[in-house]
C-alpha cells in the first residue's frame, strides 16, 4: 500500500477532505489551428504524467492518505456551454474522491473565433492554484508536441514548516484537552458521510462569481502607487474591497509555502487578520495599516505558521466531525466548539479570503496555437463568507470575486 502525507499532514488532509465547498478553479483561453479533440487527448496524457492525478483517496478507520492507481479517475469533457454553467452543475456533483476524480477539465469550443476555453476544476486537497497553472502547463506542452518530466506526488508534505517553532502552551494545551474529550465521545467518519455533507450544502446553494478586469493602464497606475507607498498591491486590493464592505471586521491572506516544489499539491497557508476599515482615514492611509497588519505576520515565522500548525494539533477526525457539526443533522459538543474555534461556524468565520496567484508566468506562444488569458476563480470556503482571487498575465489583472455560495 503506497502511503503518502500519512503522518506529518494527516490532519491537513481532513482539513480539506469533508469541507463540501473545496473546491478551486481556473479559466485558460487558447487560440490557433487545433481542434477540442486534440486538447481533450492532451488533457489526458498529462493526467498520465502527474502521480497526483493518477492516484485516490484512501479512508481507513479515519486515516487519509493518497494511493496510486493504474488508471486515472480524473476527467476531461467537450462542452458547447458558459463555464460559470458548468460551474454550477459541477460543484453539486460530488467529486469522487475516493475513485481518483480529483480533477475536472471542461474544453469549450468557440469555432467562430478558432478559441477554446479551458474549464479547470479540482478538489482542493488535490492542489492549490499553482497546481492548476503547472497541470495546464503540462496540457499546453503536451499539446506542442513536446513530451512533459513526470511529477511526482509530494514526498515532504502539504506544508512543510521550520524546525524550533513556538506555539502558545495554553492554546496547545487546551487543544491537547479537546483532543482527548473526542477520543473518548468522538467517531469516524466514512465515505458516506463525505457524501452526505456534500450533497446536504448544495442542495439549496450555488457559487455566485463575479469578474473584473483591470486593463495594463490602470493596472500600472495602481502599481506605481503601492510602489510609492512601498506597499503590495494584495493589500492595496484588500483595503479596496473593505472600503466597499465597511461592515467586514477581519480578513485572511492565502499565501503559497510552495517554494521550488512542482508536484500537484497544496502548499497554501492561512494568515488571518482582525481589521475594519478605517473611515477616519484616507484610502493610501489604510492600505499601509493593512499592509503593516500582513508583513507582522509574515516576518514572524511562528505567525506565519499559527494556522497551519493549530489544524495540524487537532484530531483529524474532531476536523471531520467540526464540518459534520456545520453542515449535517450531526450533533456533538466537542465538535461544535472546534467548529467555532476553527471558523467554520460561529462568529469566528472571516467576513473576506483573498488568494493571489500574483503575475502568472507561464509561456503564452507556441507553433500552433497561443495562451489567450489565464485566471484563477475564486473558491467559496467555509471559513469566509467572501472570496477574492487575483491573478495578472501579461498585463492584464483579472479578479474573480466569489460571494456565497448563495441560496439558489
Amino acid at each position: 500500500m503506497d502511503k503518502r502525507n500519512e503522518s506529518q499532514t494527516q490532519a491537513l488532509l481532513h482539513c480539506f477532505l469533508f469541507e463540501p465547498s473545496i473546491y478551486t478553479a481556473m479559466v485558460a483561453v487558447v487560440k490557433g489551428e487545433i481542434t477540442a479533440e486534440e486538447i481533450k487527448e492532451a488533457v489526458e496524457k498529462a493526467y498520465t504524467r502527474n502521480e497526483t492525478t493518477m492516484s485516490k483517496v484512501v479512508l481507513e478507520k479515519g486515516n487519509a492518505y493518497f494511493q496510486t492507481i493504474p488508471q486515472t479517475g480524473c476527467k476531461v469533457f467537450i462542452e458547447e456551454r458558459d463555464w460559470r454553467d458548468i460551474m454550477h452543475e459541477s460543484e453539486k456533483d460530488t467529486f469522487r474522491i475516493n475513485e481518483g476524480e480529483l480533477f475536472r477539465i471542461y474544453i469549450i469550443p468557440n469555432h467562430a473565433k478558432q478559441e477554446y476555453t479551458i474549464f479547470m476544476m479540482a478538489h482542493h486537497i488535490a492542489g492549490d492554484g499553482k497546481a492548476l497553472l503547472m497541470l495546464l502547463e503540462d496540457i499546453l506542452s503536451t499539446l506542442s508536441g513536446k513530451q512533459t518530466e513526470y511529477r511526482y506526488l509530494n514526498k515532504e508534505g502539504i506544508i512543510v514548516q521550520p524546525t524550533g517553532l513556538k506555539y502558545p502552551f495554553l492554546i496547545q494545551t487546551f487543544l491537547q484537552y479537546l483532543n482527548r474529550m473526542w477520543k473518548k465521545q468522538g467517531k469516524y467518519f466514512d465515505w458516506e458521510d463525505y457524501f452526505k455533507i456534500h450533497k446536504q450544502f448544495w442542495k439549496s446553494r450555488q457559487s455566485d462569481v463575479r469578474l473584473e478586469t483591470l486593463e495594463t493602464e490602470k493596472l500600472e497606475e495602481i502599481k506605481m502607487q503601492c510602489k510609492e507607498l512601498g506597499i503590495t498591491v494584495n493589500s492595496y486590493m484588500i483595503a479596496e474591497t473593505l472600503k466597499n464592505h465597511p461592515e467586514y471586521k477581519s480578513f485572511s491572506v492565502m499565501m503559497s509555502l510552495r517554494g521550488e516544489n512542482r508536484s500537484i499539491s497544496n502548499h497554501v497557508a492561512i494568515l488571518k487578520f482582525d481589521y475594519q476599515y478605517n473611515g477616519k482615514l484616507s484610502f493610501l492611509e489604510n492600505a499601509k495599516q493593512v499592509h503593516r497588519l500582513i508583513q507582522s505576520q509574515m516576518e514572524n515565522e511562528n505567525k506565519k505558521y499559527f494556522v497551519s500548525a493549530t489544524i495540524r494539533r487537532i484530531d483529524p477526525t474532531l476536523m471531520d466531525a467540526s464540518l459534520m457539526y456545520t453542515y449535517t443533522d450531526y450533533k456533538n459538543k466537542v465538535a461544535e466548539i472546534a467548529a467555532n474555534l476553527i471558523g467554520y461556524h460561529g462568529d469566528r468565520k472571516n467576513d473576506l479570503a483573498l488568494t493571489n496567484l500574483t503575475n502568472i508566468d507561464i509561456q503564452g506562444d507556441y507553433e500552433r496555437f497561443h495562451l489567450e488569458n489565464v485566471f484563477g476563480v475564486a473558491a467559496c470556503m467555509s471559513a469566509a463568507k467572501h472570496v477574492i482571487c487575483i491573478g495578472s498575465y501579461q498585463g492584464k489583472m483579472t479578479m474573480a470575486y466569489c460571494q456565497g455560495p448563495q441560496k439558489s
